[in-house]
């Protein structure tokens, strides 16, 4: 019966042992690079533990381990490692620390944040990050709505990979909402193709 959760925990420790300190990838200029409001502070008394990491990809699978868990605390231990990850320039880490902001996952919802780790993301070329900042432009969740921008992020998202932006891609195409209906590439997107943009 011990057995399982021995191996959780030893599994645990190989990622967090794969993690210490090693160079960031981003300029320290760089608002992500630094401990600053971009990245937010969790809310009331939590205090985002301190983790170290040797690899941006190390600190990501070892946040990931932790917001798979979701026992109490790991959640903020995720945000944690998540953190240290995106401070150094990973993507994904970012795109699942804009996440724990958006969703309050282990800290408070702090859309700012999020809006920022989504839009340095898509920046990066991860599609769900373009996906994401182009939902939140279209239903003017935290900034103005505008359909235009999000039209633009969709289509990022989409060459970028990003199955849910070619789906509204191909749904705005069908209807012709901010583009010409195009029945063919429609079908095509909604069936999270990334040729339908070729």
């Amino acid at each position: 019966m011990k057995a399982w959760w021995l191996g959780i925990s030893l599994a645990g420790l190989v990622l967090a042992s794969a993690c210490s300190s090693g160079p960031a990838t981003l300029p320290q200029t760089h608002p992500l690079a630094q401990e600053s409001e971009a990245l937010g502070e969790p809310a009331g008394k939590k205090v985002v533990p301190a983790v170290r990491c040797w690899s941006d990809r190390g600190c990501h699978e070892t946040g990931m381990f932790y917001a798979k868990r979701k026992r109490p605390g790991d959640f903020l231990m995720a945000h944690a490692y998540f953190r240290k990850g995106c401070q150094r320039g990973h993507a994904l880490a970012c795109y699942n620390l804009a996440l724990t902001w958006a969703e309050g996952l282990g800290v408070h919802i702090d859309l700012d944040a999020a809006r920022t780790l989504y839009a340095y993301a898509c920046e990066q070329k991860y599609g769900d990050g373009c996906n994401n900042l182009a939902m939140l432009y279209l239903h003017g969740v935290g900034v103005e709505v505008d359909e235009a921008r999000a039209l633009r992020l969709f289509l990022d998202g989409c060459r970028h990979g990003s199955g849910e932006a070619c789906v509204s891609v191909g749904l705005r195409l069908k209807k012709g909402h901010l583009m010409p209906i195009d029945e063919v590439r429609a079908a095509d997107c909604r069936s999270s193709r990334s040729p339908c943009l070729d």
